[in-house]
């Protein structure tokens, strides 16, 4: 680490201009201000509490509980972020050298109490820790309704202050950052990320792609510009557009960029600048040695060797020679054959100058057999390279015992030698950038991040697997990728590089169905260069450079603004091709178009593609209709997907509910973000439907009772509905530990807000025990205008039925976090009569604090009655008789850990339920196997260890086998198999122990058991670890089954 004197500078100057200002007032004693001390010493570091509290779940959230020897945790750190010029919202950064932390509070001018430099001491037991779209942070828990999880949010002013001490006076010289020479040193492992996140570092030599031509962002918009270092790679300054600079145009050419190092979601790496004074020397750029452009001399690297120093870099010398044969350890200059035809090819000796003959001047390395750098850079083969400059990438360490060079894997990307194009067959290496595109030989060679590639169009693949590509065009070609290759004739997929196109106009412009004329022609697109069909390829991409250039499209038939009086059309948001299914690219918008059809995103991958586009009212989902500028589209690419919100929305514009929707125009007000892989709109709060507005409810039968507990689906239940009389959110129905309940909050909504959910009709005539009762529960803060009330109602809109409120015990809302459940006691309705219906009112102004209100167990005449006959656990069938494929409706999921049952009986218990597919994202793992197979995957932590348990087997079992394997990074594991007779007694049982798990391995479990009779399956993992705080040893559970 290095201190950041330079850039901090101006904070020291501000206070000494403020001193200078009472040096006249020389009779007046300067006031005496103690320094204030933390009355607690931190004990852990930063980098133990992340480590300790680690999940690599995108969204989690986590109480932080005492040390072993219960004392309380307490960290400590500098703050190295200031709010002060408006682009760190709400959050403070701290570092103590051994990493950096997160604080997200609910408060503006952070700055004013905690300046740069000002020590924070924590005492963090029983704070909330978790993560923000894939960034750990200490918060506060919010439900996460899109996604489905708890995360790590705002916490209140009040709570961070009750943790928080300060300690000293801010000192900015004691702020540490680190230095990194490429974008591609960033890692992504877990150790890498706790290490790494929200980091205070600095880029040298450095540039922004729009440098010179935009600005940092847009007024009142968020903003991503790519920032390019001088190997190619690139990474995102995201700035606010209420920041002081956001109008500010980017600095051009290159220079140097000091910032927070944050991290969002499936974009990753990101930075976050404190101000503009980030980004300094543009133009005189700090070019580190050892970097490509400025690689070291030979006897430079002598002598950082000699300084028993291990570096790694670029060098650059001659190539004058050879290691002589028999030579195994080089001492003299008589071990080395100067000269251009040696006799063996498995070395090169590097001098200084181009007529070096002293090994003392001269470095070694050992040419990987068969590498390009072997291949092209032997004198044996290549006699013309002797006296050659070359420049080769590794790390600098002893070589046959002498000064050398090590760790070059002698790809295309780790040397250059003058005058020669290392496998390009045509198109020359690059950098990444624009100007000098990376080719498709370094692609497949292993460069990484986020640049420009150039080759040739030679084919598509219009089925699952890059080894189906062909070079077809037309009908027979694909229109969602292309593969691009180093010459135009190339016919093996695996020395091509496929490039998936994103709907819009770069797949219009570049597929060769509709295209086919682009075949053969060069190519150079922008995107992420990662595993595409398996091999290296190209995604997300975002910009591209055709010989010849291209058609431009039509313009769109309208030019809207987003108003309500002047919409945008389809062909608008797709235009805006939206990267980001978190982050609008335009926020609260209105859009127009048709109601053309909807998309069966219920299995893996979730998208919207040919596949699984329906241009039909046959719906069997209700969460999504497809939009089009016209109503008689039938091609995907020219639609927008439409989530529709729980509640009203979705009740009014489902397909599955309205199949006369279908044609319709429709108006449509929400964000313009990515939904199920396509451009879409998203959190929509407003609509117009051609032919009127919502469809009044299909009313259901009067009921006797009501016994809801919410556990049979994620969606409100059938019967139930909602009224939104202001406001823009709705009741939605979350699930933790394995519980779901109805929830509600104003959060991220636009207040004030009140909102109904309405129970069924009930028919008070028919119903024997009229006492209703029901649980709630809040989620802080104690200080809440959010407010929940609970009303008799004899119609089922509250705005004009009587209504009559209930005084039941509610929940109370905590300072922080959520409250117990609480009981509303039994409420007794004998005095009503005739149809009614129970409302649950949501009520809040607009405020910062919006509270979350939970309902759940309403019950109404729940007692009583005969029992009805069990239900008979449905016989297994199939290939595999534990019929696993019916956990949770059939649908993976990653979180949370908590009970689930399947179709026949089968519990898993703290458990989550992962499954198979053709890509790694979680829950999706390729070693489990094909898409529609899915795993149970029992914890392994002490205080909720995972089981899964069958129910009443008849007949008999001879042999039982299954698959089980890890998906996460988990060390070690040990489960126990047992099978139980009837009564419970244990016929046979195994232990399966593992001290050493390879990760995304299928493993076979076999038993032999052979009994005749009823007979239950139990596999109970034992948590091998003994860590009672964080999820561990997880084993996945598939494909279970038995002979009799």
């Amino acid at each position: 680490m290095k201190p950041l004197k330079s850039y901090l500078a101006w904070v020291a100057v501000t206070l000494a201009v403020a001193g200078a200002t009472t040096a006249c007032q020389d009779d007046i004693d300067d006031p005496i201000i103690d320094a204030p001390v933390a009355k607690d010493q931190p004990n852990t570091s930063i980098l133990e509490l992340k480590t300790k509290y680690w999940n690599d779940a995108t969204n989690y959230i986590d109480t932080i509980g005492t040390r072993d020897d219960g004392s309380h945790y307490v960290i400590s750190g500098r703050v190295v972020s200031s709010d002060e010029a408006g682009n760190v919202f709400k959050s403070l950064v701290i570092q103590d050298g051994t990493a950096a932390l997160s604080l997200s509070i609910n408060s503006y001018n952070l700055y004013l109490k905690y300046r740069r430099g000002q020590e924070i001491v924590l005492d963090v037991t029983g704070m909330y820790i978790g993560k923000y779209n894939g960034l750990i942070q200490l918060g506060q828990p919010e439900w996460y309704e899109n996604g489905g999880a708890w995360e790590a949010s705002f916490m209140s002013p009040e709570y961070f202050t009750a943790h928080a001490q300060l300690n000293g006076f801010p000192d900015t010289s004691k702020l540490d950052t680190l230095v990194v020479n490429s974008f591609s040193e960033l890692p992504t492992d877990p150790a890498g990320l706790i290490k790494w996140q929200s980091q205070l570092v600095r880029f040298n030599n450095v540039s922004f792609a729009n440098g010179g031509k935009a600005t940092f962002s847009e007024h009142k918009s968020n903003v991503n510009q790519s920032l390019v270092d001088a190997e190619g790679s690139s990474i995102n300054v995201r700035t606010s557009g209420y920041s002081n600079f956001w109008n500010k145009t980017l600095p051009e050419g290159h220079g140097d960029v000091v910032a927070i190092l944050s991290y969002y979601g499936t974009s990753g790496w990101q930075l976050i600048l404190n101000d503009y004074e980030g980004c300094m020397n543009f133009g005189n750029p700090t070019v580190p040695e050892g970097s490509q452009s400025k690689p070291w001399s030979v006897d430079k690297a002598i002598e950082i060797e000699k300084a028993g120093t291990e570096k790694s870099g670029w060098v650059s010398g001659y190539i004058v020679g050879a290691v002589g044969p028999e030579v195994t350890e080089v001492k003299s200059n008589d071990d080395i054959e100067w000269k251009a035809d040696p006799l063996l090819s498995n070395t090169l000796v590097i001098g200084q100058t181009a007529d070096t003959k002293d090994i003392a001047h001269a470095l070694v390395i050992e040419l990987p057999d068969g590498s390009k750098l072997q291949t092209l850079g032997n004198l044996v083969d290549n006699p013309g390279n002797y006296g050659k400059q070359i420049a080769l990438h590794g790390t600098l360490a002893k070589a046959m015992g002498t000064f050398g060079i090590t760790g070059n894997n002698g790809t295309t990307n780790e040397f250059s030698i003058e005058g020669l194009n290392p496998g390009g067959e045509g198109i020359p290496e690059g950098t990444g950038v624009k100007e000098s595109p990376y080719n498709c030989a370094q692609v497949i060679a292993g460069v990484s991040g986020n640049a420009w590639v150039k080759g040739y169009i030679v084919g598509s693949s219009a089925g699952k697997t890059a080894a189906e590509m062909t070079n077809a065009t037309g009908a027979a070609a694909s229109t969602s990728n292309i593969f691009i290759a180093a010459k135009a004739d190339e016919t093996d997929y695996s020395k091509c590089v496929p490039v998936q196109l994103p709907i819009g106009e770069i797949r219009t412009a570049l597929n060769i169905n509709a295209n086919p004329g682009n075949l053969g022609k060069v190519v150079a697109v922008k995107g992420s260069l990662e595993k595409y069909f398996g091999q290296p390829g190209v995604k997300t991409v975002t910009e591209f450079d055709l010989e010849g250039g291209v058609t431009p499209p039509t313009p769109p038939t309208t030019s809207g603004d987003g108003s309500e009086n002047n919409p945008y059309n389809p062909a608008e948001v797709i235009a805006f091709n939206p990267q980001s299914s978190q982050e609008a690219v335009k926020s609260g918008v209105w859009v127009t178009g048709y109601i053309v059809g909807w998309a069966d995103v219920s299995a893996a991958p979730y998208a919207i593609n040919a596949e699984t586009a329906h241009f039909d009212a046959s719906a069997t989902m209700a969460t999504n209709i497809l939009v089009a500028s016209s109503a008689d589209v039938k091609d995907v690419s020219k639609c927008i997907g439409v989530q529709l919100p729980t509640g009203e929305i979705r009740s009014a514009l489902n397909l599955q509910a309205n199949p006369g929707n279908l044609g319709k125009s429709l108006q449509i007000k929400g964000d313009i973000m990515k939904y199920c892989g396509v451009p879409g709109i998203k959190n929509a709060t407003a609509y117009k439907l051609e032919g009127g507005s919502t469809p009044t409810p299909t009313p259901t039968d009067p009921v006797a009772s009501i016994n809801e507990n919410f556990d049979a689906s994620s969606s409100i239940p059938a019967g139930w509905t909602q009224k939104q009389v202001a406001g823009d959110k709705a009741w939605y129905v979350p699930s933790f530990n394995g519980n779901n309940y109805a929830a509600m909050t104003g959060f991220k909504g636009n207040g004030p807000f009140d909102q109904w959910l309405i129970s069924p009709a009930i028919d008070m005539s028919k119903v024997s025990k009229k006492v209703l009762t029901f649980d709630t529960q809040v989620n802080g803060y104690g200080s809440t205008q959010s407010a929940l009330k609970v009303f008799v109602l004899t119609a089922a809109d509250p705005t004009t039925a009587k209504t009559t409120q209930l005084n039941p015990t509610l929940a109370t809302a905590p300072a922080t976090g959520y409250s117990d459940w609480a009981n509303s006691g039994e409420l007794d309705l004998s005095a009503f009569s005739g149809i009614i219906y129970i409302g649950f009112e949501y009520t809040s102004p607009v405020a910062d604090n919006y509270a979350t209100w939970c309902v759940d167990n309403v019950k109404l005449n729940a007692e009583g009655g005969s029992t009805p006959d069990p239900t008979p656990t449905p016989t297994p069938s199939g290939d595999f008789k534990g019929d696993f494929n019916s956990f949770n409706n059939g649908q993976p999921l990653s979180k949370p850990y908590g009970t689930y049952t399947n179709n026949t009986g089968w519990t898993a218990t703290n458990a989550i339920i992962l499954g198979g597919g053709e890509t790694d994202a979680n829950p999706i793992f390729t070693f489990i196997g094909a898409a529609g197979t899915l795993a149970p995957t029992l914890n392994g932590k002490t205080s909720a260890p995972g089981s899964l348990v069958s129910p009443a087997l008849t007949g008999s079992i001879k042999t039982l086998t299954f698959k089980y394997g890890f998906a996460f990074n988990d060390s070690k594991c040990q489960f126990t198999v047992n099978v139980k007779d009837a009564a419970g007694n244990v016929i046979k049982s195994e232990v399966v122990t593992l001290d050493k798990i390879e990760k995304a391995k299928a493993y076979d479990f076999s038993l032999d058991v052979n009994y005749n009779g009823n007979f239950t399956i139990e596999i109970i993992n034992n948590c091998y670890s003994q860590i009672a705080d964080k999820n561990r040893d997880r084993v996945s559970i598939w494909n279970l089954t038995w002979t009799e």
